[in-house]
C-alpha cells in the first residue's frame, strides 16, 4: 500500500519488522547459528536487518564486533605459535572445501596453541 502523507511524520516499527516471521523463524528466541548460513548482508541493503538501521545510523555494535573478531584472530596468531597434534605434517591436512554461504575445510583441523615468548629488544 503505496501512500503519502505531505507534512506528516512517518514512523517505521523497527521492532515488528525484527520480529517478522516472513524474515526469521522463532523470531523471539535468540539462535545465533541462524546467521551462519544467512545468504543476506548486514551492512544496511536488506529490510531484515532495518531495525539495525542502515547508512550513517546502522548500529554501531555491528562494526564494533566486525573489528573486535579481527583483533582478536590478530592477538591470537601473535601470542602463539601453533603446531598440528601427534606430529601430523602439513601434507596430511585435508584441505578439501565445503561450499555454503561461505567456504570452509570440509573436515575440522586441530591445531595446538603453544605460547610464543618474543625476544626482548635490546
Amino acid at each position: 500500500m503505496d501512500s503519502t502523507y505531505p507534512g506528516k511524520p512517518v514512523i517505521v516499527n523497527a521492532w515488528a519488522l525484527g520480529r517478522d516471521s516472513k524474515y526469521w523463524t522463532e523470531p523471539e528466541r535468540f539462535i545465533p547459528d541462524r546467521f551462519l548460513e544467512c545468504s543476506i548482508d548486514y551492512k544496511g541493503n536488506n529490510f531484515e536487518y532495518i531495525p539495525f538501521g542502515a547508512g550513517r545510523r546502522i548500529c554501531p555494535g555491528i562494526s564494533f564486533a566486525d573489528a573486535i573478531m579481527k583483533l582478536s584472530l590478530v592477538v591470537l596468531l601473535y601470542h602463539f605459535d601453533w603446531t598440528l597434534p601427534n606430529e601430523m605434517k602439513h601434507e596430511d591436512l585435508d584441505m578439501t572445501e565445503t561450499f555454503s554461504v561461505g567456504i570452509r575445510t570440509k573436515d575440522d583441523m586441530y591445531i595446538i596453541p603453544t605460547l610464543y615468548h618474543p625476544s626482548p629488544v635490546d
